[in-house]
C-alpha cells in the first residue's frame, strides 16, 4: 500500500477511533448527547478546488499538529487533576486516539518533504477549558 493510501487508512481509523473516545467520555462525565454548535476548536480555510494537493495536505497537517497539542495538553490536565484515576477503557482509548493521531501528524508531515508549513487557527475561546 502506497504511502497516501496508508495515510488515508489511519485517518479514517483515527476517526473511528476519536467517535469511540467521546461516546466513552460523555458516558463517563455524565455529558448531554447533544453536540456543542458553533464554531470549530481548530481551523483551517476551505480546501477549495483551486488548491493543489500539496497545499490541502500542508492545511490538513497543520490542523492535525494543532489537535496533536491540545490533545496532549487536555491529557496532561486531566491526568493533573486526577491522578489516582485507575486505567480504564477510557484511558485505554484516549492513549489510542493519542498515539495514533501522533503516527498520523508523522505521516502527513513525511508526505511534505521540502513543502512550505502552515498554522491552523486554533480558537482562543475554547482554551480556557483545556
Amino acid at each position: 500500500m502506497a504511502s497516501k493510501e496508508k495515510t488515508v487508512a489511519l485517518a479514517r481509523l483515527l476517526h473511528e477511533d476519536c467517535t469511540q473516545l467521546l461516546e466513552l467520555y460523555t458516558t463517563r462525565e455524565t455529558l448531554p448527547s447533544n453536540s456543542v454548535s458553533g464554531s470549530q476548536l481548530v481551523s483551517i480555510p476551505p480546501l477549495t478546488p483551486q488548491l493543489s494537493s500539496t497545499e490541502k495536505i500542508c492545511f490538513l497537517h497543520a490542523a492535525l499538529r494543532a489537535c496533536l497539542h491540545l490533545m496532549d495538553k487536555a491529557i496532561t490536565r486531566e491526568d493533573t487533576m486526577f491522578p489516582d484515576i485507575p486505567e480504564d477503557e477510557y484511558i485505554k482509548q484516549r492513549k489510542t486516539v493519542r498515539d495514533r493521531l501522533s503516527h498520523l501528524v508523522f505521516s502527513t508531515e513525511r508526505l511534505l518533504v521540502g513543502q512550505k508549513r502552515f498554522d491552523a487557527e486554533v480558537q482562543q475561546k475554547y482554551l480556557d477549558y483545556i
